[in-house]
C-alpha cells in the first residue's frame, strides 16, 4: 500500500486501528462534526453540497467559499460515520479547485489545517494554500512535494520552514492530514486506516499575516500546482491544536475499519481426499460467517447450514459461502465433487451480529469487474474478489498487481503442481456506498486493475452494523 505505512501493514478483522467513531449517521451529525465544532474552528468545509458553486462553511462563522470550474460534487462521504459528500477536482482536466475570498480572519498568528483526503501521487501539488509565487506576501501551504506529504510556512520576520511528513502517497489510499504551526512548535501528522503512520515537527513561529485568499486543490496565480483527488471535512482552525487532541480528532475522521472481528486466511494443500477441513477463531452466537474458497474443482459443497451465494468458475471456482454463527463455530468442510487431490484457498470472515447478505454477482472467464445494481440509499460494504489460475507458462514468481483500491485484504499463490503452478485469490473492498451502483471503478482512483482473462471475478455487498 505504498510507503510510509506502519510495518507489517494493514492488519484486517483485527482491531488495527486505535481509534473508534461511535456518533451519528447523518450529515453534519457525524463524531467527527461535533468534535471539530468543539474547536471553535474559523472555517469548516464538509463538501456536501451535491450541486452548485457555493462551498458552505459549516462552522456558523460564514465564511463561504466557490467552487471553480466544476469539480464533481456529491461524491460519497469519505468521513467515518457521515452520511454526507465529498468532493473530487481533477485540476489537470480544467483547473478544478475551491477559493475563500481573502478576510482579517485568515490571518492569525497560530493555525492547524487538516483534512480527510484521497489524493493521487504527485510532484509539487498544493492541497490547501495561501500561497502565491510573487514576492513575500504568503503565509502557510500544506502540500505534496516529490508525493511526499508536507507543511511549508512563512514567518512573521520573514523565515520560510519546511516540514517533510516522509509519507509517500499512495493512490486510492484514505489519509486524514493535519498540519500546525504554533508559537513553540510546528508540525504535519499524517493517518491512514491504521493510525498514525508519520509526524515531523519543526520551529515554532508566528505566521506571516498575508492578503492571499485560501484556496483548495490549487493556490493563487501565476503557478496554480495543482492536485488531483478527493477532499472532505477541511477545517481551518486559529490556533494550533496538540497532537493529542489531532489525534483524537483523526481517530473520529477515520473511525474503526475493522468491521469484523477475526479472520483466518490461508491454503488447506493437497491431501489426497476431496475434503477440505478449514478451522478458525470461535465465532460468537448470532454474527455472520462469510467464507470465500477457491480450487481447480468446480461445484464445491460445504457443511450443512451454510449458504453457497456464489459459485462461478472457469478453470478455478470461486464460491462464497455463508452462516449465521452458533455457538463455538470454528470449523466447515468443504468437499470437492470429483477430483481427489487438488488444494483450496480460504479466506473467513466474521461480521458483527445485525450484518446481512444484500447482494451479488460474478463475471466468468473474464477480465472484466461486474457492477452491483439496486444498492439501497444506506450504506452498504461492498467486496471485490478475483481468483485464478496460474499455469506452467508463467514466469517463476509472476505477480498480479493491485493498483489503485483502498484496502487490499489477501493475495498468493497456492502450490498445486510444481513451483510455477497455482492458483492466486485476492479480496478487496471498496468501502462503505451510499451510491445505488458499485463498481470498481468508481470512484476512478479506487479501482483494481488486473491484466488477466480467464479468471473469475465477483462483488458482493454487506449491510454492517
Amino acid at each position: 500500500m505504498g510507503n510510509g505505512r506502519k510495518a507489517g501493514g494493514v492488519s484486517f478483522g483485527l482491531t488495527a486501528a486505535s481509534y473508534v467513531a461511535t456518533i451519528g449517521n447523518n450529515p453534519g451529525n457525524s463524531a467527527y462534526t461535533d468534535a471539530v465544532m468543539q474547536d471553535s474552528p474559523l472555517a469548516f468545509y464538509m463538501f456536501d453540497e451535491a450541486s452548485g458553486t457555493v462551498m458552505t462553511d459549516s462552522s456558523g462563522n460564514a465564511h463561504h467559499g466557490s467552487y471553480i470550474n466544476t469539480p464533481t460534487l456529491g461524491i460519497y462521504n469519505i468521513i467515518a460515520n457521515d452520511g454526507g459528500n465529498s468532493a473530487y477536482f481533477d485540476g489537470n482536466n480544467n483547473g478544478e479547485k475551491a477559493t475563500v475570498t481573502y478576510g482579517a480572519w485568515m490571518d492569525t498568528t497560530s493555525m492547524t489545517i487538516m483534512t480527510t483526503c484521497i489524493v493521487q501521487p504527485a510532484g509539487l501539488s498544493m492541497i490547501a494554500s495561501r500561497y502565491t509565487d510573487v514576492g513575500n506576501d504568503w503565509s502557510w501551504f500544506l502540500y505534496t512535494n516529490s508525493n511526499k506529504f508536507m507543511l511549508y510556512y512563512r514567518s512573521s520576520g520573514g523565515t520560510n520552514y519546511n516540514i517533510d511528513s516522509g509519507v509517500l502517497v499512495s493512490g486510492g489510499v484514505r489519509y486524514f492530514v493535519s498540519a500546525y504551526v504554533g508559537a513553540s512548535e510546528a508540525g504535519i501528522r499524517v493517518y491512514d486506516d491504521t493510525g498514525l503512520i508519520a509526524s515531523a515537527t519543526g520551529p515554532g513561529a508566528t505566521l506571516n499575516p498575508s492578503s492571499k485568499n485560501l484556496i483548495l486543490m490549487d493556490c493563487d496565480p501565476p503557478n496554480p500546482y495543482p492536485m488531483i483527488g478527493y477532499l472532505d471535512g477541511l477545517a481551518y482552525l486559529g490556533s494550533a491544536l496538540t497532537t493529542t487532541r489531532q489525534d483524537q480528532l483523526a481517530g473520529y475522521a477515520m473511525g474503526s475499519t475493522s468491521k469484523w472481528v477475526n479472520r483466518a486466511a490461508g491454503v488447506s494443500p493437497r491431501n489426497g481426499t476431496t475434503d477440505h477441513t478449514i478451522t478458525f477463531p470461535a465465532a460468537s452466537a448470532g454474527s455472520l460467517l462469510v467464507a470465500i474458497i477457491s480450487s481447480p474443482e468446480a461445484n464445491s459443497m460445504v457443511t450443512a447450514g451454510w449458504t453457497k451465494r456464489i459459485s462461478c468458475h472457469y478453470d478455478t471456482e470461486l464460491a462464497v459461502y455463508t452462516r449465521s454463527a452458533n455457538v463455538g463455530d470454528s470449523s466447515f468442510q468443504v468437499t470437492l465433487p470429483s477430483e481427489s487431490n487438488f488444494p483450496l484457498h480460504y479466506i473467513v470472515y466474521e461480521f458483527p451480529t445485525g450484518s446481512a447478505w444484500h447482494s451479488s454477482t460474478n463475471n466468468q472467464n473474464s477480465a472484466i469487474f461486474p457492477d452491483i445494481t439496486g444498492l439501497p440509499g444506506t450504506p452498504v460494504t461492498v467486496f471485490a474478489i478475483m481468483s485464478m489460475r496460474r499455469t506452467s507458462a508463467d514466469t517463476p514468481g509472476a505477480t498480479l498487481d493491485w493498483r489503485f483500491f483502498w484496502k487490499t485484504d489477501f493475495n498468493q499463490e497456492t502450490v498445486y503442481n510444481g513451483v510455477t503452478n497455482g492458483i492466486f485469490t485476492g479480496v478487496g473492498y471498496l468501502s462503505d456506498l451510499h451510491n445505488t451502483t458499485a463498481s470498481t471503478y468508481y470512484p476512478e482512483d479506487e479501482f483494481i486493475e488486473f491484466n488477466t482473462e480467464n479468471s473469475q471475478r465477483a462483488l458482493f455487498a454487506l449491510t454492517i452494523p
